[in-house]
């Protein structure tokens, strides 16, 4: 027998060698108690961090890493990317994060300043489960013990301190139940700022 894989879903890691500027940054706007800070018990989180200087660096990073996923892996022809919102999260013990996806966006992504073993890992769903499991469908009882590529439901990725990793938007992507705490990541939305079929084209203007 032989079987293809066919459309392959990448994730692509890169690693910033500047972490532990980041991570003191990011410490520091943790502890400043900044009231757009947002608290619902199970984590802290706060928006637009990446637009603020002393994030300069990590930006630049991003927006080189995600030129060069979207020329090497996505085979995009126009590689210029804008960040459209950012924001830092700091999960508790017991904290979790609802599988979801990113709408409005092409590339999405998530730099962890502090990952440690133990931390709770990023878990990637196979879109179809997202989109049919609202509704009526047949089951058949997979044999857990001997999943192939081709039946994971689900794939996880465990990070390292100062890793970035970047996906297509639509991966829904989440993790369940952090087992440590103090597990800080900083997430993205970005677009291109040109859209070309190679007759119409549409340019993203940023405030």
């Amino acid at each position: 027998m032989k079987t293809y894989s066919i459309f392959p879903e990448p994730v692509s890691v890169f690693k910033y060698d500047e972490n532990p500027k980041v991570l003191k940054n990011v410490r520091k706007i943790i502890e400043s108690n900044d009231p757009s800070g947002q608290q619902d018990g199970r984590s802290w989180w706060m928006n637009d961090v990446l637009k603020k200087p002393e994030f300069k660096g990590l930006s630049d990073f991003i927006l080189e890493s995600a030129n060069t996923f979207a020329k090497d892996v996505l085979s995009y022809k126009h590689q210029n990317f804008i960040i459209l919102d950012s924001w830092i999260n700091l999960c508790h013990k017991g904290g979790f994060q609802y599988r979801h996806n990113h709408s409005n966006c092409i590339i999405s992504g998530t730099y962890y300043p502090k990952f440690v073993s133990g931390n709770t890992p990023i878990a990637f769903q196979k879109q179809f489960l997202l989109d049919t499991m609202p509704f009526p469908y047949f089951q058949i009882q997979k044999d857990y013990e001997n999943l192939t590529e081709f039946s994971f439901p689900a794939w996880e990725v465990t990070p390292e301190s100062g890793d970035l990793l970047l996906w297509n938007s639509h991966l829904p992507h989440g993790y369940n139940n952090e087992q440590l705490g103090d597990r800080i990541s900083i997430s993205f939305n970005m677009i291109s700022a040109e859209f070309s079929s190679g007759i119409h084209k549409i340019k993203v203007v940023t405030e």
